[in-house]
Order: structure tokens, then sequence, then C-alpha cells
């Protein structure tokens, strides 16, 4: 597949961070074969309707296809990772919604997307399913507070989210849109609109609650409605305030939570990740581009070869029925 944009512990402990995961068989083979499904008393494994293929173009499900312990999802509707790299190397901004229910007027060039720049369609369903998590057996002794852009969401967020979520027991995150993320980063920024961020922050297993469209600056009032007992804010967050370029912009953002004394830092001591951003995975993905491009050649090369011997194989059953008489 070429070098992946996520190295291996980040990839361990992103997937670790999804609340849909149950346990991670670290360093698994790109290969599934029926002794890790026995090894870790597995019942069969799921894939997307993609084909997915070896380096020397074999399907990397065979086995397990043959054994009858495969099961087949259909990817999500809308979410590419071709389209989201797209965004960041040729810096297309018709993603995003940069003034009320406006989004802004790129063409789409004949391509699948809608007229608002992408595909991908938020419904109230989609909403509830990212928002479903274990009941609370009781009401929450301290409810915590913590916002920002969460772009590209990734395992650094995840850790910040983490931190967060230890200095109380109810974890509500504010997430800006995308005209205030613009405003802050300029060019192209946040590379995922909104709906994008919010269904990445809502599928982190430390988060309880998203604001959706969260205000930058966040009022007393709204903190009150909120009843946080705490507003964490993460002070070397390099992807996002030290950007701005009003410093006093970003220390008035929390000049409510300070004065109902409620506002608190992380410590970043014992953080991990700290060098990962939005901006550093930008610049793995365009640094390695020509990697990735051909590795897509050489894939879409043995999908075609597959397809072609599923084919043969189906018409040689064809020829071998006979007719009925």
């Amino acid at each position: 597949k070429g070098p992946p944009v996520m190295n291996e512990r980040e990839r361990y402990d992103a997937v670790a961070a999804c609340k849909w995961a149950d346990e991670i068989v670290e360093n698994a083979p790109y290969r599934t074969y029926l002794s890790v499904l026995e090894q870790y008393n597995i019942d069969f494994c799921v894939h997307g309707e993609d084909l997915s293929v070896d380096e020397n173009g074999k399907d990397t499900y065979h086995d397990v296809k043959q054994a009858g312990k495969y099961k087949q999802i259909k990817r999500s509707e809308g979410v590419s990772t071709t389209e989201i790299v797209g965004r960041m190397i040729l810096c297309t901004k018709n993603h995003l919604t940069l003034s009320n229910n406006t989004t802004t007027n790129n063409t789409t060039n004949g391509n699948d997307n809608d007229s608002n720049g992408h595909s991908f369609l938020p419904t109230s369903r989609t909403l509830m399913l990212f928002s479903a998590g274990p009941q609370l057996s009781r009401e929450p002794n301290k409810r915590i507070y913590i916002d920002g852009a969460f772009d590209l969401f990734h395992v650094g967020h995840a850790d910040i989210l983490k931190r967060a979520k230890a200095k109380g027991d109810y974890l509500i995150v504010g997430v800006h849109d995308d005209q205030t993320v613009n405003r802050i980063q300029g060019s192209n920024f946040p590379i995922l609109n909104m709906y994008e961020r919010v269904l990445s922050v809502l599928a982190c297993r430390f988060v309880d609650e998203v604001v959706i469209g969260a205000p930058y600056y966040i009022s007393k009032e709204q903190l009150k409605r909120l009843t946080v007992q705490a507003v964490v804010h993460n002070e070397q967050d390099s992807d996002y305030d030290a950007l701005s370029s009003d410093q006093t912009d970003v220390a008035a953002r929390f000049q409510a939570a300070k004065d109902l004394s409620i506002y608190d830092t992380l410590n970043n001591e014992n953080a991990n990740f700290l060098s990962l951003s939005t901006t550093s995975i930008m610049n793995r993905i365009i640094q390695n581009r020509l990697l990735y491009e051909e590795r897509n050649r050489k894939k879409a090369k043995g999908v075609e070869e597959i397809n072609q011997q599923q084919f043969q194989s189906y018409y040689d059953t064809l020829k071998g029925e006979k007719p009925d008489n």
C-alpha cells in the first residue's frame, strides 16, 4: 500500500479511541488468515464492498471467504479518502459552509458531488447512530467542556479529549463551524466540513456530548445552560489558536469561564502525540503523494485482474452447465 499516513503506534491508539472497538490486534497480517481468527476467537471477518488486494494483486480475504467466515458491508456513502486528499492538494473550498447555509460557489466539474461540493449528507439517523453510547448509571458529578476545530480528527485529538475527560466524568465537546475555522486558519481550512468533524468527534469513546457549531466566544449564559463545572483548554494547540493573527482574540475566548472561575488548562507533561497536527498530517500526505499515486495504480491493476478472473470463472461455469431438456 505504500507508506501509511499514520505510524504504527498512532494507528493502534486511534482505533483504540473509537467507541466501537472492543479489542485491538496489534501487528495483524495484511492478509487475513483463518489461523488469526482462531487465535483471537473471532467468528467472522468484516470488510467494505471495495476489493482489498495484497502486493501481488491477490484478494486479501480469499481464505476467510472460502471458509464462509466473511461478511461484507456497504461503504459509507459520500465518504471518500481520495476526495479528502484532493481537498488538501487542490486547495478547494467547495466542501465548506462559509456563511449561514451557504456554501462556496466552486463548480463540481461534472463529478458525483452535489452543488455543495460534497456528496456526504448528514441525517438525523446518522447523528443518532454516532451519538449512541453507554447509558449513564447516575448523574455526572463534574461536566467538562472543551472546544476546537478537530479537523482531520487524529489520535492527538483523541489524547487531548482523553485527558480532558479525566478532569471530570462527562465530556462535552464544542465543534466550531466552518466559517469560524476558516477565519482563523485561512486557505481552504477546515479540510473536513463541520458535519464530518462532528461525526469524527462523536465516534471517540471519551466524548459524551457534542455542541454542533459551538461559539468561538462562549458566554456565561451558555456555560450555565450547559451546566459545566470546568472549561478546559489545551494552550499548546499549535493547530489552531497559534495560527490566529490576534492573540488578544484568543485570550478573550475564555474570559467568561475565567470570570466564573471554571477555566482550566491541560497539563502536557505526560501527553502523547504533541507533534501530531492537522498540518503535519497534510505534510505527510503531500510529501508521499507520488508513492500513493503509484500504490493506487498497482491496486487498480490488481482489482482489474481479479475481476477478470471472477468473470472467467463465472463464464466457465455457465459453459459447463447442460441445457434443460
